[in-house]
């Protein structure tokens, strides 16, 4: 494995940490529905928001990880 490859990995897991605040703020977001929330001030919209943002942001860091490997790294020859 070289280092590019390793780098790559990390992009990925760096994109999967906004999806797994995307899972919390969702989980969030159903029990805004269901009145258990611990934070009455924040409303379901404001967390649906949020859960979206977080999963497309995570989404577009997997999706673009070769790109963003390729920036950093040159092409392959």
């Amino acid at each position: 494995m070289t280092v590019k490859d390793v780098f790559g990995l990390i992009v990925r897991t760096a994109g999967l940490s906004p999806i797994l605040y995307g899972l919390f703020y969702a989980i969030s977001a159903v029990f805004s529905l269901l009145g258990l929330s611990t934070h009455p001030e924040i409303t379901f919209l404001q967390t649906a928001a949020a859960a979206g943002s977080y999963f497309a942001l995570g989404i577009v860091i997997i999706v673009l990880a070769d790109p963003i490997t390729r920036l950093i790294y040159g092409r392959d020859k």
